[in-house]
């Protein structure tokens, strides 16, 4: 489950065009090129041989909108 740690964020931040969560540590894809979530899919059955981002996931944009106000 994604969560802060202060004023970090823990978690996958976004979706693959694949579907599936990328970009950062748990996400559903691999660690093949040396950061969480940019390698291969790990789900069973996605043939997505890469993270290819299309867009933040709705928990990594409420986390960025609460830290507007409190840096």
């Amino acid at each position: 489950m994604a969560k802060s740690k202060g004023k970090k964020f823990v978690g996958p931040k976004s979706l693959c065009t694949c579907g599936h969560t990328g970009d950062g540590e748990g996400s559903d894809h691999g660690n093949e090129y040396g950061n969480f979530g940019s390698g291969a899919c790990k789900v069973t059955g996605c043939t997505c041989a890469r993270f290819t981002w299309k867009g933040w996931l709705k928990k990594f944009e409420r986390f960025m909108e609460s830290q507007k106000g409190g840096k």
